[in-house]
């Protein structure tokens, strides 16, 4: 890949008044708030998930609908976070570190029963693939 040094210039010139400002706000009492809402605007993968979704609509009115409820189902969880966000650092390290091998085990277990297709209800649902070529 070919080196652009005259872009990453441009690049550098244009972000670096948000990361200053962003920057200014971390340090200040109450700044990742400010920081985190800032950062809010950048969107995931989610989001464009859901863009994709709500222009696959019929209507604006339902893209925006759709995107608002998107919005207010994401909102509880985010709060959550920000709240858990306020414990004892300390703690939370020590505790979730502790418990990351165990989550990963959990996940991987379920991850093979779900493709598993066992037809066990809300843990390996029965599958049933029209037009799947059937080996047995």
């Amino acid at each position: 890949m070919p080196k652009l040094p005259v872009l990453a210039a441009f690049q550098t010139k244009t972000i670096q008044p948000l990361v200053n400002a962003m920057g200014k706000w971390l340090y200040k009492p109450n700044g990742s708030f400010v920081a985190g809402m800032i950062n809010g605007f950048l969107p995931c993968g989610m989001v464009y998930m859901a863009l994709a979704s709500a222009m696959n609509a019929d209507s604006m009115m339902l893209s925006f609908q759709f995107m608002l409820c998107f919005g207010l189902g994401t909102l509880p969880l985010m709060m959550l976070f920000s709240m858990l966000a306020s414990l004892p650092r300390k703690f939370m390290k020590f505790r979730f570190t502790s418990l990351l091998p165990f989550l990963y085990m959990l996940m991987g277990a379920w991850f093979i029963l779900r493709g598993s297709n066992l037809d066990i209800p809300f843990l390996s649902p029965l599958l049933h693939i029209d037009g799947a070529i059937s080996c047995q």
